[in-house]
């Protein structure tokens, strides 16, 4: 079974690797109902996120001191959250913007194919040599 599970990626790996670039269209700004939409969409995303309420929970109370106001510490450090999230996302953005054309183009899908093809084929070969 080991090795049928390994051919199937190193087959995967040849069909991805000779594949033709896939052809992404971008739709046009505003079309999936503007900035107001996809904030409120992220906004109810995070809210209803558990993985924020277990960061909250788990590594929140290693930094708070009992003996000081509970409020004002809390307040530190969810803006000290916020201001990062918001600048990490900010980033992804401004990287995504600009890897945007490249990713879109013929040269880019092709390099995108190889390399999934590449990572097939390696785990292919990690899956038939594999001990157990």
């Amino acid at each position: 079974m080991k090795f049928i599970g390994a051919a199937y990626l190193v087959y995967l790996g040849i069909r991805l690797w000779r594949a033709p670039p896939l052809q992404l269209e971008i739709s046009a700004a505003g079309d999936d109902g503007g900035f107001g939409k996809r904030f409120v969409e992220g906004i109810t995303m995070q809210l209803t996120n558990p993985k924020v309420v277990l960061f909250f929970l788990s590594i929140f109370p290693q930094f708070i001191d009992p003996s000081a106001s509970y409020a004002a510490q809390f307040a530190v450090l969810v803006l000290t959250y916020c201001v990062l999230v918001v600048g990490i996302h900010l980033m992804y953005a401004v990287f995504a913007r600009r890897a945007k054309r490249w990713l879109t183009s013929a040269r880019g899908g092709r390099i995108m194919n190889r390399a999934a093809g590449t990572t097939f084929f390696f785990f292919g070969g990690v899956l038939a040599t594999a001990s157990r």
